[in-house]
């Protein structure tokens, strides 16, 4: 009986339009040349499989909306194009509201699966877990950024954060000064193979004279406004969180990402290279790493940088006697390696 039943079922003729299953909560399965079959009753979570799909970014589909309203989200199915030397891609995508589901390039395996990137991926992590940083004492690759000429800034660890910070904290002392750390001006990180910056960060209300900068920069210059190379954020009295690029030729400042840094609040950032005629800003204002893109109207094209980055984080000052202070939680870096 159930070998007979298992031979009808193989041979059964089924129409080309199908859903299964069709329970209170509504139907979890389903095929057919049109996605959801214009029907509605589809369960939260309900599989489809698109039958007129014309490549891997159209075969599948899940239902994150209601049973009454259907929202389908394309799957991103299998490996994507192996770029030359770079090894097989995932096929990256954003959904509706621009949050970061995948990344291009190998690393994106590796951070979706939560495992090492491979050999052919350079990783550069820094967490400032029991941090040994003083400001006499800096440890390699890091190098002290300090312009204070009568006071005296500090650089430490956090007091007691879990999972340990940086703290970069002025001196209340009336006069400029930048407080923080990059790599020295040497530029390790070759554009064309870089793929992503990450960093989560803090900050108490900042004042008019406070400006904060964090990002990939060509060489060091403590003058926010006058840094010509590369892409990063800042952050100013407003607490606005602006997006800035410089090639050398053109240059977008104050770009408003319209998401503003709460105080003492963890925020996370994420700059997209891997496209480097198109780089793309991710923020989370709330520091869960809930990634949302920013500005994907405003083009920050480096096509025409040609010099290697370092990463760079400092709080500056123009002048006042204010202590402000920046808390760096973690630095992420992904690069290929050829």
């Amino acid at each position: 009986m159930i070998l007979r039943m298992m031979e009808l079922l193989e041979n059964a003729k089924i129409a080309s339009t199908y859903s299964l299953f069709n329970g209170p909560e509504g139907r979890p399965l389903g095929f057919g040349t049109t996605v959801g079959n214009g029907i509605e009753g589809w369960a939260p979570g309900a599989l489809f499989v698109h039958t007129d799909g014309s490549g891997l970014a159209d075969l599948a589909y899940v239902n994150y909306g209601s049973i009454t309203t259907a929202t389908w989200y394309a799957l991103p199915v299998g490996l994507g194009a192996v770029a030359a030397g770079a090894g097989a891609s995932l096929v990256g995508v954003e959904d509706s509201a621009g949050h970061l589901i995948g990344a291009t390039a190998e690393a994106a395996i590796a951070e979706l699966a939560g495992l090492s990137p491979s050999e052919s991926v350079v990783e550069f992590f820094d967490d400032f877990l029991g941090t040994t940083f003083t400001h006499a004492l800096v440890p390699p690759p890091w190098v002290l950024i300090d312009t204070s000429a009568a006071g005296a800034p500090t650089l430490g660890p956090s007091a007691d954060q879990h999972a340990g910070a940086l703290a970069c904290t002025h001196a209340a002392d009336d006069e400029a000064e930048a407080i923080g750390i990059d790599f020295g001006n040497e530029l390790c990180f070759d554009i064309d193979q870089l793929l992503t910056f990450e960093c989560r960060f803090r900050a108490p209300t900042l004042t008019a004279v406070d400006e904060i900068v964090i990002g990939m920069i060509g060489d060091q210059n403590d003058a926010p406004a006058s840094l010509t190379i590369g892409a990063w954020i800042s952050v100013d009295g407003n607490q606005d969180i602006d997006c800035e690029s410089d090639d050398t030729a053109t240059r977008l400042d104050d770009q408003d990402s319209t998401i503003n840094l709460g105080n003492d609040v963890w925020c996370s950032l994420k700059i997209d290279f891997s496209t480097k005629a198109a780089v793309k800003f991710y923020l989370d204002a709330t520091g869960a790493g809930a990634y949302a893109r920013v500005l994907p109207a405003v083009v920050f094209d480096l096509s025409t940088v040609t010099t290697g980055l370092q990463p760079a984080m400092f709080l500056t000052k123009s002048g006042g006697a204010t202590t402000q202070n920046l808390d760096i939680d973690f630095v992420r870096i992904l690069a290929d390696r050829s």
